[in-house]
C-alpha cells in the first residue's frame, strides 16, 4: 500500500511557524519562510493583530524605517497551545511569553534583524535551487552545536575523538525532499559586533577551521556579516593568520559587508536610517583597500552548504530555564489580559528588582523615540571611562550643549554619572569657570550595555592586549 503524503501546510500555518521560531521579525522575513510575498503576509498579520493574536511593534532604534515587527501575544499562545503545560514550555524554553519577550528578545532586537534577513536570503536561494521539491526548515537562535570528530593525537600516539563546539548567532537547516530522496543544507550566521579584537577573532575562526577540516561533510557554511571595511579587514587578517596551517575548504566561509542596524558598533555611531540592503557596489569601488580581498560578486553567494546528515543529536540544545515567576505566569495564564509587550513593560515598571529595572531601561531605549538617540552613547563611555564631556562631544561630532541634552535621559535613568574632581595643578590647563567634568557608567549602565551585546563585556576586555580600559581612563583623567 503506497504511503499517503503528509498534507501541505497552509500559508497561515507557515506564518505561525515563522512567528514561533523568529520572534520580533518583519513581515518580509516571515513571508519568505511562508513562501508568499510581503504584501500577502502583511494582510494576514494585520488581521491577526486586529483580533489580538499577534502584536505589531515599530521600534525607534531601527531608525527612520517604517518596518514593523511581529510577535505572539499571550492570547495567541493560549489559542495555539490550549494545554497549560505546552504554554509553560513555550515560555520557559523559548521565552515567547510577554515577560520573556521583554527580558530576552527585545535586547537582541537590533542584531536579530540582520540575522533574520540573512536566513531569509539563504532560504530564498534554496527555494530557487529546488523549485519542484518540498522544503522544510529549522532555525536556532543564539546557540551552538557540537561535532565529534576523529583525529590522530600526537600525545596518545593513536587515533582518538575530539568534540568541537561551534557557536552561532543563527543556525538554519533546510530539508529538501525531492520524491523519495532527502537531502539537507545548513548554514550559520556570525554577526560582527565591532568590539572583538584580533586575537579573539582568530580564536573563533580556529574553531571553524578545525570543524571544517575534520568534518567537512557535516560543517555548515558560515556567513560572517560585517558592517564596514575596517572590520572586514580585521576578519581578513584573522583568517590569514588562522589559515597558515592550510586553507579552508571551498565555500566554508563567506565574509559579507552589509550595513546592518547595530548602533553600538563602529565607535558608537548610530545606524544609518535606510532600509537593510547589500552595498556591494560602494564597497567594491572603494579605494585604498590594501590587502583586503572582497568576496566575489556571484548571484549564489547566499547558498547553504549541502551536508551528509541533519543536525540530529548535534542540534543546538535549549538551555534549561527556571520556573516562571508569578508575574510572568499571571500575564500568560490570566484570561482577562491580552498579554502584550506593553502590559509586560507596565508590570516591570512597578517592580523594584534589579532585573526589572534593567529590562525597563533596555525596553525604553529600544522601543521609545526619546531614548533611542542616547543609547549609542553608552559604548564610547564604556570604552573610555571618565572621558571628559568636551572629548565626548568631539568624538560624537556634536556641540557640548547637544551632548548634555542626550546625556540627560541617561543620567536621569541612572545609567551614567558625571564626576568633577577638585582643582589640582596636575590637571590640564583650563579657562576660568570651565570645570573638567568626566562621565562614567554606573553599575546599572554596565548591566544594560552588557544586555545589548551577544558576549559579556569581560570577553571584549580580555580579548585585547592593551592595559585595562578603566586603568587607562583613570590615569588620563587624573594626570
Amino acid at each position: 500500500m503506497p504511503k499517503t503524503p503528509p498534507p501541505v501546510p497552509t500559508t497561515e500555518q507557515l506564518l505561525i511557524a515563522g512567528i514561533l521560531n523568529l520572534p520580533l521579525a518583519p513581515a518580509e522575513v516571515l513571508g519568505t519562510f511562508a513562501g508568499v510575498v510581503r504584501q500577502h503576509a502583511q494582510v494576514i498579520l494585520t488581521d491577526w493583530d486586529g483580533v489580538g493574536l499577534v502584536q505589531a511593534l515599530h521600534p525607534h532604534c531601527l531608525g527612520a524605517s517604517r518596518m514593523q515587527l511581529y510577535a505572539l501575544t499571550a492570547c495567541g499562545l493560549r489559542t495555539l497551545f490550549p494545554q497549560l503545560a505546552d504554554q509553560l514550555t513555550q515560555a520557559t524554553h523559548w521565552q515567547l511569553d510577554p515577560g520573556g519577550l521583554v527580558l530576552s528578545h527585545v535586547p537582541a532586537l537590533l542584531r536579530r534583524q540582520t540575522a533574520y534577513r540573512v536566513a531569509a536570503r539563504i532560504y530564498a536561494q534554496a527555494q530557487a535551487d529546488h523549485p519542484q521539491a518540498r522544503l522544510r526548515w529549522r532555525l536556532f537562535l543564539d546557540s551552538h552545536y557540537h561535532l565529534t570528530v576523529d583525529y590522530d593525537s600526537p600525545r596518545r600516539r593513536g587515533p582518538t575523538t575530539r568534540r568541537i563546539t561551534v557557536p552561532s548567532d543563527l543556525a538554519l537547516e533546510v530539508t529538501v525532499q525531492d520524491g523519495e530522496a532527502t537531502t539537507w543544507e545548513q548554514a550559520q550566521v556570525w554577526l560582527d559586533d565591532g568590539l572583538m579584537a584580533l586575537p579573539r577573532l582568530q580564536a573563533r575562526l580556529q574553531v571553524l577551521v578545525d570543524a571544517s577540516r575534520h568534518a567537512p561533510q557535516t560543517t555548515p557554511r558560515t556567513f560572517v556579516i560585517v558592517r564596514d571595511l575596517a572590520r572586514l579587514g580585521m576578519w581578513q587578517l584573522a583568517l590569514d593568520a588562522v589559515a597558515e596551517g592550510g586553507p579552508l575548504p571551498p565555500g566554508a566561509l563567506c565574509l559579507l559587508p552589509v550595513p546592518w542596524p547595530w548602533p553600538l558598533s563602529c565607535g558608537g555611531q548610530p545606524a544609518p536610517a535606510r532600509p537593510w540592503q547589500e552595498q556591494w557596489v560602494p564597497f567594491g569601488r572603494a579605494r585604498g583597500l590594501g590587502s583586503v580581498r572582497l568576496p566575489p560578486l556571484v548571484p549564489d553567494r547566499w547558498r547553504a552548504q549541502p551536508v551528509a546528515q541533519p543536525f540530529g543529536a548535534a542540534a543546538p540544545a535549549t538551555v534549561p530555564r527556571r520556573a516562571l515567576p508569578a508575574w510572568r505566569r499571571a500575564l500568560l495564564t490570566d484570561l482577562t489580559r491580552t498579554g502584550t509587550i506593553a502590559e509586560a513593560r507596565a508590570v516591570l515598571a512597578g517592580r523594584r528588582t534589579q532585573q526589572a529595572k534593567r529590562a525597563t531601561v533596555v525596553a525604553r531605549a529600544c522601543l521609545e523615540k526619546d531614548h533611542s538617540l542616547a543609547l549609542p552613547l553608552l559604548a564610547p563611555i564604556a570604552a573610555t571611562p571618565l572621558i571628559t564631556r568636551a572629548d565626548l562631544a568631539r568624538l560624537w561630532g556634536v556641540t557640548p550643549r547637544s551632548l548634555d541634552l542626550r546625556l540627560a535621559p541617561l543620567q536621569t535613568a541612572g545609567l551614567v554619572e558625571a564626576l568633577t574632581p577638585r582643582a589640582s595643578p596636575r590637571l590640564p590647563l583650563q579657562g576660568e569657570g570651565a570645570a573638567l567634568s568626566g562621565v562614567r557608567l554606573t553599575e546599572l549602565g554596565q548591566r544594560v550595555l552588557a544586555a545589548l551585546y551577544p558576549q559579556p563585556l569581560a570577553v571584549y576586555r580580555r580579548a585585547t592586549r592593551e592595559p585595562r580600559a578603566h586603568d587607562s581612563g583613570v590615569a588620563r583623567f587624573f594626570t
